[in-house]
């Protein structure tokens, strides 16, 4: 049964000659199990996916691809063992330097690092077996960033954003010379970015025994065909993991989440992220993501005064926050407030008044501060957020017009001011770059209106 399924799915699938190649390369050695028929198609603004062929009933697991045809972080294909060895080294050294404070961090780099090796070396040296999922990995082109022109990297009026592009900019660069410090030599700068990119959208964060926990033992996996799945903030599949005991296998598996109708396209969800890692890590962006992001930086030249009081039961109060992020900046939501961080706020203008109101925060209880200490701390705290949120926005606006004028940037930038204007543009750089653009104002617009409002509606008096 499994056969006339993957015979199926091969003859029904609509494959590039690099896709194919690696299909039949996963198939020939029975390491691909289907339970139900699927094909490859076409999917809008986004290459190609996987859809179903029939009914899918909820909670099947209906896909299984071997890890064993999979790109791993942790060991090197058909590598000759000293070769590995030096390769392993090249990216442990190189992580250790980028991520020395952050384990987890440092791992999970070196692991992506193991796989761009792998790729890498294994298609130029000689001796070395390039499998076709490696090559197909090699002729992907991620809509990166880092390679819009130059016409659209002039027309962005977000700040975030630039500053976003020159510190992955940097990175590679940075990136580039150190590999061949560490003896990689003959990739370009703009062959890393693609290849790092290529892998960095592909990317499975894996462990066969408990697929959903990820910690330092996890196993950074690339892993052909599951990969064809594409995203969802609401998907009808999850990526799964079996271990076969008995045959000493590890799978990569689909399970539905829900009844899949036939001809419905199988999609997973590659993280609750906001536009700008997703246009960084798989190069698109999603309308109306209620996972963007903004920060915003934050300035108490007017709040001294409070600032001083009470200083050390501040300080100690405030070591207990979770979040690493400094009182200099703010990051807001398009739905909610940072719950912590108003937190923070409001113990560090809270003024001695404050204290007789409530004398039970002397207890240096951090989540104490959670909900309303008093009305005029209230005030407070929402005036500063109110003063800065009007400062990002006035500079956000002004640089936005000059990007509108004509001639000021070669093609004026075109104005948008909702989703509806943006599926009128065909280039999907420029719509990427303006949904991230509409995305910040529109977080601005609608904190700058919560925050109003609760600053207006709140009495002066320190009442609680």
């Amino acid at each position: 049964m499994n056969q006339q399924l993957v015979d199926t799915f091969r003859k029904t699938s609509q494959l590039s000659p690099s896709l194919r190649a690696v299909v039949d390369w996963v198939t020939k050695d029975n390491k691909l199990i289907l339970d139900t028929p699927i094909q490859v198609a076409p999917a809008s603004d986004k290459g190609v996916g996987l859809y179903s062929m029939s009914r899918i009933r909820p909670d099947k697991t209906f896909l299984m691809v071997s890890t064993m045809k999979c790109i791993s972080g942790k060991e090197l294909l058909d590598c000759p063992r000293e070769r590995a060895s030096e390769l392993f080294l090249s990216a442990e050294t190189l992580a250790k330097k980028y991520h020395s404070e952050n384990i987890w961090q440092q791992r999970y780099n070196q692991q992506m690092l193991v796989m761009l090796l792998q790729v890498w070396v294994q298609s130029r040296e000689a001796g070395l077996t390039a499998h076709p999922y490696a090559a197909y990995l090699k002729s992907l082109r991620v809509g990166s960033p880092l390679f819009w022109g130059r016409d659209i990297l002039q027309r962005t009026y977000s700040l975030n954003l630039q500053s976003y592009i020159q510190g992955l900019h940097n990175y590679f660069i940075q990136l580039h010379k150190d590999l061949r410090v560490v003896g990689l030599h003959g990739i370009s700068s703009s062959e890393l970015i693609e290849l790092t990119s290529s892998i960095r959208s592909r990317t499975l964060n894996f462990s066969p025994d408990d697929p959903k926990r990820v910690d330092t033992d996890n196993v950074a996996l690339l892993c052909p065909i599951v990969d064809l799945a594409n995203h969802s903030f609401t998907p009808n599949t999850a990526i799964d993991g079996f271990y076969n005991a008995t045959a000493s296998e590890s799978f990569v598996t689909l399970r539905s989440l829900r009844e899949i109708a036939p001809e419905e396209e199988i999609t997973i969800n590659y993280g609750d992220l906001p536009n700008l890692d997703l246009l960084s890590r798989f190069g698109f962006t999603v309308p109306n993501n209620n996972f963007n992001t903004l920060s915003i930086p934050l300035n108490f030249d007017e709040w001294l005064e409070f600032a001083g009081q009470l200083f050390e039961f501040k300080q100690k109060v405030l070591k207990q926050a979770t979040m690493t992020s400094s009182l200099e900046s703010f990051t807001l939501h398009p739905n909610k407030m940072a719950e912590e961080h108003l937190a923070k706020l409001r113990a560090y203008l809270l003024d001695e008044e404050d204290v007789k109101q409530r004398p039970e925060l002397t207890s240096f209880d951090l989540s104490k501060f959670k909900s309303r200490v008093t009305n005029a701390n209230e005030k407070r705290v929402f005036k500063l957020l109110l003063d800065n949120l009007q400062k990002a926005n006035s500079l956000f606006l002004r640089i936005k017009q000059d990007k509108l004028k004509p001639g000021q940037t070669g093609t004026p930038t075109p104005a948008v001011k909702d989703e509806a204007d943006l599926s009128a543009i065909g280039d999907g750089n420029l719509k990427n770059m303006l949904r991230i653009c509409l995305d910040e104002e529109t977080i601005l617009k609608k904190n700058i209106d919560s925050v109003s409002y609760t600053h207006l509606t709140l009495p002066t008096i320190y009442s609680v």
